[in-house]
């Protein structure tokens, strides 16, 4: 070996024989300490490699080549993979991540994936979160739904991906946010006095060596991580008269500013023919039952009561999709009065309903409510909402959820006791779907409470549906005009997943402005919908329940192109394929590129004419 290397540098350096010798000598103590004293293959690495001469990483180190949002020397950063790929040693990626928004961190997957569709990426991917822990902008809710936008992203493309951060950002991280005892981190040293607890495969030491504990390029072969054929791509609309951002993002499950981030457009509007990429993430599919989840909204809604003084109607059938209205509420002095049925409800009710906007309904208790005395309050509400609303209006009674609201957890109640009873009552006017309202710490306490038949039971095993107030810009604020925010500038985040409950819907802001309806200071709710069951049919498409029968297959023959590079050629069929709903995967099977599309497209009208290879 020392050899081989004695040539290849006398014709690297060449000239003089003390140039020669000089190179020799320094390159031979580099590779001594790091490589020759071991055996063992990618236990040593590097976060950088000469593109032109490399005298430094040898075959058996590693490679992680950092990634920023703010931009790369793209072509550098091609030529240090090339080398990476052309001398045979195993490179990985680590994302210096700045993201505040959902929008900017599915762009950085996306580019991500960019360079797996040429490279081979051997080790993994990692979201460096340093950038997420310290911007002060974001609070833990919005710092999670960051980090699991990447780790949904990337998993739904197979990718192999890792955490790194210095030690104090993994271990607050860890202790505050969310867990990341399932991914190999790489672990940068701080000399703080935090010590990561996780699992840190590859570890930066203070000195800058970078060391490995395990081969972690043989385990993502042994799985086919990080391969190309199994990525999922973004797909592409074409917009079509009427469309808008807020009117697609509704229909893909984003928030309009993410959706406008996504595609870099932050105030023009859409014209026809304009074309809308739709990250690929929102919705997967049960290969087993073919019933479609989503881990974003599909909808986006608000909810009203007597406090909404003033609605425009239209207004809110632009901005809603669904109208949550309170009929009735129970206060702290129960005991001492009857009950308050609300008198608006019918009004608000009727024109839900007349603006073609899915309605829910409600019901508040304050307190302490004892079982018998609920259970006759409820039958009076809803004999004289049925009486009030007479036969001027028909109730689709099984597409209409009910909640139960309470505002504060009181330990007096039997709250399984109250939930059967509101549930019976409920079931017994026709209304079958049915929920519970709160915030997050007053349904984990519910939930901790409950006992069915004196055994402990949580809310996730039972059947109500769980609306939970306190998303990313909720305020209790409500009072004062310092939280103000336009509707269209919410930010959606992941529904919230515990371990007691799984969040159908989410109040994301009591202080939202321009919805259409609004109380004294301008303000009302806005919830985001996760759940397509929860308003019976209204956002469930059953068109996915044959979906096996709805995949295609688009072939370009690769040798047809061999001068054009794999992305240009699916930049060209992505542009071409007018506006397909999902591209659900993009696979290279020998001299072929293969795309999976859904014919739903075509249903909807998205797609025009059937793709041939033909046409490029």
């Amino acid at each position: 070996m020392k050899k081989k290397e004695k040539i290849e540098l006398a014709f690297l350096f060449g000239g003089a024989p003390f140039l020669v010798g000089k190179g020799y000598f320094l390159v031979r103590n580099e590779i001594s300490d790091n490589y020759l004293d071991s055996t063992d293959e990618n236990t040593i690495g590097y976060e950088n490699i000469g593109i032109r001469y490399n005298t430094k990483v040898h075959p058996n180190n590693f490679v992680l080549l950092h990634l920023s949002s703010n931009g790369n020397d793209l072509s550098y950063l091609q030529k240090q993979l090339e080398k990476c790929n052309e001398l045979d040693i195993s490179v990985g990626l680590v994302l210096d991540t700045d993201a505040s928004t959902l929008g900017s961190i599915y762009k950085d997957i996306d580019f991500i994936q960019s360079l797996l569709l040429t490279y081979k990426i051997d080790l993994p991917i990692f979201l460096n979160i340093d950038g997420i822990m310290n911007n002060k902008s974001l609070n833990n809710i919005q710092k999670n739904s960051l980090i699991e936008a990447f780790i949904n992203k990337a998993n739904a493309s197979n990718l192999y991906i890792g955490m790194s951060g210095s030690d104090m950002s993994l271990s607050l991280c860890e202790e505050y946010i969310c867990s990341l005892k399932d991914f190999d981190c790489y672990l940068i040293k701080d000399n703080s006095s935090y010590d990561y607890s996780g699992t840190a495969s590859i570890v930066k030491e203070l000195d800058g060596t970078i060391k490995s504990s395990t081969n972690l390029a043989k385990i993502i072969m042994e799985k086919g991580s990080n391969s190309k054929e199994k990525l999922v791509l973004s797909a592409k609309y074409i917009a079509k008269e009427d469309d808008t951002y807020n009117t697609l993002a509704l229909e893909f499950g984003l928030s309009e500013e993410d959706l406008r981030l996504y595609n870099n457009n932050s105030k023009g509007e859409l014209k026809v023919g304009d074309i809308v990429s739709i990250p690929n993430l929102y919705q997967s599919i049960d290969t087993k039952t073919n019933e479609v989840s989503y881990m974003y909204a599909i909808a986006r809604g608000i909810d009203i009561s007597d406090y909404q003084v003033n609605i425009d109607w239209n207004r809110v059938a632009e901005t809603s999709d669904f109208v949550i209205v309170e009929v009735a509420r129970d206060n702290y002095n129960y005991k001492e009065n009857p009950g308050y049925f609300i008198p608006e409800c019918i009004n608000q009710i009727t024109n839900t309903i007349n603006n073609d906007i899915s309605l829910g309904l409600y019901f508040c208790v304050s307190k302490d409510m004892d079982i018998s005395e609920y259970e006759k309050r409820l039958i009076n509400y809803f004999n004289r909402l049925m009486d009030e609303l007479d036969n001027s209006i028909t109730l689709e009674k099984e597409n209409i959820p009910v909640f139960l609201d309470f505002e504060v957890y009181c330990s007096d109640n039997d709250y399984y006791g109250l939930l059967n009873t509101f549930k019976n009552v409920c079931n017994s006017y026709g209304f079958t779907k049915v929920g519970i309202y709160g915030n997050k710490n007053t349904l984990t306490q519910i939930s901790s409470s409950l006992k069915k038949d004196g055994e402990r039971i949580e809310l996730k095993d039972t059947d109500f549906f769980v609306w939970q107030a306190g998303g990313v810009q909720y305020s209790g604020r409500e009072h004062t005009n310092l939280d103000d925010v336009k509707v269209e500038d919410l930010i959606e985040t992941q529904n919230f997943v515990g371990e007691q409950y799984e969040t159908s819907i989410m109040q994301v802001t009591n202080v939202a402005t321009n919805t259409g309806a609004s109380n004294n200071m301008g303000h009302c709710d806005v919830d985001y919908l996760y759940d397509s069951d929860v308003f019976g049919d209204d956002f469930k498409d059953n068109s996915y329940h044959n979906i096996n029968d709805q995949i295609e297959t688009i072939e370009i023959d690769i040798d047809k192109y061999r001068s054009i590079p794999y992305h240009q050629i699916l930049l060209y069929f992505d542009t071409i394929l007018s506006a397909c709903y999902a591209i659900l995967a993009v696979k290279v099977i020998g001299k072929k590129i293969c795309i999976s599309v859904l014919n739903k497209a075509k249903e909807k009208g998205y797609i025009k004419t059937k793709v041939k290879d033909d046409n490029v």
